[in-house]
């Protein structure tokens, strides 16, 4: 998440064919390496956003 985050990515399908995500060596440059080649691309369509209100009792 904090490669995606770092790249700017908020709209993303994944795919696993594991139980869980490898960690690797622990640091988020594998994941961005990946998805640099991968590529990124924009989307025309709006961003939708989502609005929380957390409610303390």
């Amino acid at each position: 998440m904090s490669a995606l985050s770092a790249l700017g990515v908020d709209n993303l399908l994944v795919e696993l064919d594991s139980f869980e995500v490898p960690i690797m060596d622990g640091s988020s440059a594998p994941f961005i390496f990946l998805v640099q080649s991968a590529g990124i691309e924009e989307q025309e369509a709006t961003k939708g956003l989502l609005s929380l209100k957390i409610l303390s009792e």
